[in-house]
């Protein structure tokens, strides 16, 4: 037996809607975090031959050490811009020739400080007009 939309009940209707809203939802995420990934995949591919030895790149982004076959070097990925950038003026990961940091769109005062503390500017710089930044450095 086939049911029609005016048979269903005010709560079933309700459910069917919900679903299908977040059917939508899900769907709109999905590409916006396909978006905002593109640098961080581009950044990675970009120095996967660079960075071949184990201890040569730090990151703030687990994504950026994925791509660039860094993964396991989990003591060079730090969640913190501000911790990677004291932990690179107190001398540590002295093994590293690159450092790469993620900035999230939003984030314009991070990079004007991140260029500050570093004092130098990118090697190279992956973004997306929508999505994340990654700005690429030679160990300093």
């Amino acid at each position: 037996e086939q049911y029609s939309w005016g048979r269903l009940s005010g709560l079933r209707r309700a459910f069917v809607i919900l679903a299908l809203l977040w059917g939508v939802g899900e769907c709109v995420s999905g590409l916006d975090n396909f978006t905002r990934a593109a640098a961080t995949k581009d950044a990675g591919h970009w120095l996967v031959d660079k960075v071949s030895t184990p201890g040569s790149l730090v990151t703030n982004d687990r994504r950026v050490a994925f791509y660039s076959g860094r993964h396991g070097d989990l003591q060079h990925i730090v969640t913190d811009v501000s911790q990677v950038l004291h932990g690179l003026r107190q001398g540590e990961w002295q093994d590293s020739e690159y450092v790469a940091l993620r900035l999230q769109r939003q984030d314009l005062k991070s990079e004007a400080w991140v260029l500050e503390a570093l004092g130098a500017s990118p090697l190279k710089v992956f973004s997306h007009p929508k999505g994340d930044k990654v700005m690429v450095y030679r160990r300093p």
